[in-house]
């Protein structure tokens, strides 16, 4: 019998997902360049209703901070190809409420778009929030 984790449990122990052709995993300072490809792209700016922040212009200055800037509320998974291990993109659990509710998102780099990428990491994100935590809802 598994037991479900409440979402804090995972805050402290960050969970790496597997799928058949990638890894979802903690960014780390070294994935800054790849990071960069996706996050400084002004393309996935255009319906956001935003522009990109400092950050996002330049990811290297996201490591300098404690993880999830000492907020619970979100995780931040990057999605590592298998046969590359470049980092492509990223799968976001945010706005996590009551243990119960949250919502995901997702930036991948145009390099990898329309390959299946991002569907193959939403599944898997998915299926953990419903099998493993006590999320009952999400929201894209």
């Amino acid at each position: 019998m598994f037991i479900l984790q409440d979402m804090d449990y995972y805050f402290s122990h960050f969970p790496v997902l597997e799928t058949e052709r990638l890894i979802l995993r903690a960014k780390t300072a070294t994935d800054a360049e790849d990071m960069k490809t996706y996050m400084a792209d002004e393309n996935l700016y255009k319906y956001w209703g935003r522009n990109m922040t400092r950050q996002e212009r330049e990811p290297s200055l996201f490591f300098g901070r404690t993880l999830n800037n000492g907020k619970k509320d979100h995780i931040s998974w990057g999605i590592e190809l298998k046969k590359n291990h470049r980092l492509a993109g990223e799968v976001n659990l945010f706005n996590i409420e009551n243990d119960r509710q949250a919502m995901i998102g997702y930036r991948i780099s145009a390099a990898y778009q329309n390959m299946g990428f991002v569907t193959e990491a939403l599944r898997r994100v998915i299926r953990f929030c419903f099998e493993e935590t006590g999320v009952q809802r999400l929201e894209a």
